[in-house]
C-alpha cells in the first residue's frame, strides 16, 4: 500500500518512525524533506528538558519557548541524530480527526521510549504525547503542525 493510501494515523506513525527512531540517513532525509512541509513551526514542551518538537504552520519553530525556522529544526534533528538515538517501546493512537474530503486531518499518539546520549551513555525513559496535523499539499500528505509534550 502506497504512503499516501495509509490511514491517516498510519502515515503520521511511520513519518515519525522515520525521522526519529529508525537509523538510515536516507530514509531520515527523504522523510523530512518530503513529509514535513517547509512553513511548520514546531512547539515542544517537555518537563526537564531538551529538543523534539511541536508545530503550526507559521515558518517558526518553538522548543522550551524559543523560536525556529524549518532549517534550524532539521538541523536540530540532524544534532539530535549525531550525538544520540532514540528507541521506540511503544505508540498508540489516542485520537483522531479524518478530513478526508481534504485528505488531512489530526492524529494524537501517545509514545513510550527512551534517548541515549552517545557521549555519556545516559538513557533516559520518556513518555510523549504527539499531536500532528495533516494537510493536502503539492498533491501528497504533508505535516504542517506539530505538538509534543513530553514526560520523563
Amino acid at each position: 500500500m502506497s504512503a499516501q493510501q495509509q490511514s491517516l494515523g498510519e502515515w503520521v506513525e511511520r513519518v515519525n518512525h522515520d525521522i526519529f527512531y529508525q537509523q538510515k540517513e536516507e530514509v531520515f532525509n527523504k522523510a523530512v524533506n518530503e513529509d514535513i512541509d517547509s512553513g511548520l513551526v514546531v512547539r515542544y514542551s517537555t518537563k526537564g528538558r531538551q529538543i523534539l518538537c511541536q508545530s503550526l504552520t507559521l515558518a517558526a519553530i518553538r522548543l522550551n519557548h524559543s523560536v525556529y525556522n524549518y532549517e534550524q529544526f532539521k538541523g536540530g534533528l540532524v544534532h539530535i541524530r549525531n550525538t544520540g538515538y532514540m528507541v521506540l517501546h511503544s505508540v498508540s493512537e489516542v485520537a483522531k480527526w479524518d478530513d478526508s474530503e481534504k485528505r488531512g486531518g489530526v492524529v494524537a499518539h501517545m509514545t513510550e521510549f527512551t534517548t541515549k546520549d552517545n557521549t555519556t551513555g545516559k538513557e533516559t525513559r520518556k513518555t510523549s504525547l504527539v499531536v500532528s496535523a495533516v494537510k493536502w499539499i503539492d498533491g501528497r500528505r504533508k505535516i504542517t503542525e506539530l505538538t509534543e509534550v513530553e514526560n520523563e
